[in-house]
């Protein structure tokens, strides 16, 4: 993915010097990102790479970044995510999801922060799990829904925040579908995304 290094320089010292150079991030980064443990600084950079990455070129990123941090100051993302991730290593995907969209259902855990974005961190961070979390924003909703006959995955043609149950829904249709056609449910995931 693209990005202009400049409109990001309050989090470009959290991202590898390499994807500050190049203007580039891709899923490959990340993993490496969470290959380096869980300990603040390392869930930090997973959480700024992961935003940057789902975010690309888009010119308002960036100010969406700092709406999210005027709300939910860097320290309560980090325990956020370790809660959230801790969760998912207890009890899989759902859990974590559960843990980052909160109690309330239109305002994820951390305010502005919505399950577009946090479910590239939960598929970053999971991963390697026995049963890893997958990316659901707008773009995974609306071509899911289209397919699967599933219409709850959007509002008014929109996705929105998703309950645990709808996440779940989800992933068990990604499942059952990448099983019938042998194959990841990452890579079915990614191959509906690039459609």
């Amino acid at each position: 993915m693209s990005f202009k290094p400049e409109r990001w320089a309050s989090v470009s010292q959290d991202l590898p010097p390499y994807c500050t150079a190049s203007g580039k991030i891709s899923r490959g980064d990340l993993f490496t990102i969470a290959s380096r443990g869980r300990d603040d600084d390392v869930l930090w950079q997973l959480f700024a790479a992961s935003y940057v990455w789902g975010q690309g070129n888009n010119g308002y990123g960036l100010a969406r970044l700092k709406r999210i941090l005027s709300v939910t100051p860097k320290d309560q993302l980090v325990a956020l995510i370790r809660e959230a991730f801790s969760a998912g290593d207890r009890h899989g995907p759902m859990a974590a999801y559960d843990v980052l969209r909160g109690e309330h259902r239109y305002r994820a855990a951390g305010p502005h922060w919505g399950a577009a974005f946090f479910t590239k961190a939960l598929y970053i961070g999971l991963r390697n799990g026995p049963a890893s979390p997958l990316i659901l924003d707008r773009v995974m909703a609306r071509r899911v829904s289209k397919l699967s006959d599933m219409p709850h995955l959007l509002y008014r043609g929109f996705g929105y925040n998703w309950s645990p149950y709808r996440y779940g829904v989800y992933l068990a249709w990604m499942r059952q579908t990448a099983k019938k056609f042998d194959v990841k449910p990452e890579l079915l995931e990614f191959a509906l995304f690039k459609m």
